[in-house]
């Protein structure tokens, strides 16, 4: 070798500190990470960056050591020191690909509580990880940012075969609010777990709205119930009167929790159809279920039931929960005159 070339690789050598030698702080503290032996790896990296700042190094390993020990705020922390002299640094994004899940997991929710647009696209890939914790993590941290960027993959995540995986995804987007996503959650209301049922059904009440009314008006001419009541309850949040004959179909039919939930539909949608099915519902039945008919029957001013209303008020041989639904509702009437 010419000693022009040997010099430039020697240049290079010292630019590389040593040609591969390993910086003994960063040595050490990896050592310790890998013996857990956190509290100790954190006293190195504070005295370490207290007599040399500027060492992007350290910092970059002081966030990878919060990652390990799962302390995500602090980790966020870190980051934010680290970022004021190396502006975006990618530690964090590169710890979404690190072989340890347990920093893969920690950079997921690192990353979600900076709630920015940079985090969104960070994530997204992370919804496809082979470690399920993480694409769980990824899933529920979209979520909480609510960035639209993320329903392609969440979507794509309602066809997981884990359930669990399609009960969180379902959650997210009904977090995000996107109403794009209605279509899509549709499919999985006939789940096979109850638990993923329940999010889609959740989920579509947040997501409906004047401007996808037309895929829920559709879905309660479905053939099955669950649907057909789930899309009621959500165009009952809209004030949509196509609601109004379905829940008042469904409602002699439904369990108790179901009917408390279609009064409160009713009182949403505002409608004196509705009332004699709550005059009715006011008389026999579950107690709960009764005072709940009532206290609609007060909101809803039907003067019609004020009859009623003073006979459940008085008779002592109701229903403590009934009688004192009945002086509230009458109250309610007594005021709106």
């Amino acid at each position: 070798m010419s000693l022009r070339g040997l010099a430039i690789l020697t240049g290079v050598c010292l630019l590389l500190a040593g040609c591969g030698k390993q910086d003994p702080t960063v040595k050490r503290v990896q050592e310790l990470m890998n013996a857990k032996s956190f509290t100790e790896a954190n006293s190195v990296l504070e005295e370490s960056i207290a007599n040399n700042a500027g060492n992007k190094e350290y910092r970059r390993l002081r966030v990878k050591l919060f990652l390990k020990m799962g302390q995500f705020a602090a980790a966020e922390q870190a980051y934010d020191s680290l970022s004021k002299i190396s502006p975006n640094d990618p530690v964090l994004k590169d710890s979404l690909s690190d072989k340890d899940p347990v920093i893969r997991i920690s950079a997921v929710w690192t990353l979600g509580l900076k709630k920015d647009a940079d985090a969104v696209t960070n994530l997204i890939p992370a919804v496809s990880d082979q470690e399920k914790k993480v694409r769980m993590a990824a899933i529920t941290a979209l979520g909480d940012i609510r960035d639209a960027k993320a329903v392609p993959v969440l979507i794509h995540a309602l066809k997981d075969s884990d359930w669990e995986i399609r009960a969180e995804a379902a959650t997210s987007l009904g977090k995000i609010g996107d109403g794009s996503a209605a279509k899509e959650l549709f499919t999985l209301m006939n789940d096979p777990e109850p638990y993923v049922r329940d999010n889609v059904m959740s989920a579509l009440v947040q997501l409906v709205s004047p401007d996808n009314k037309e895929v829920f008006r559709q879905a309660l001419k479905s053939g099955d119930e669950p649907t057909r009541f789930m899309s009621a309850l959500a165009l009952a949040r809209i004030k949509d009167p196509e609601a109004t004959p379905v829940l008042m179909d469904v409602y002699p039919k439904a369990t108790p929790p179901e009917q408390r939930e279609i009064i409160r539909a009713f009182i949403q949608l505002d409608t004196p159809d509705v009332l004699p099915v709550l005059r009715d519902s006011a008389t026999h039945g579950d107690s709960i279920v009764r005072a709940q008919s009532i206290l609609a029957l007060g909101r809803l001013k039907d003067e019609e039931s004020q009859p009623l209303l003073e006979r459940l008020a008085q008779n002592t041989s109701e229903p403590d929960a009934v009688r004192i639904a009945a002086a509230v509702a009458l109250k309610q009437l007594a005021l709106a005159k």
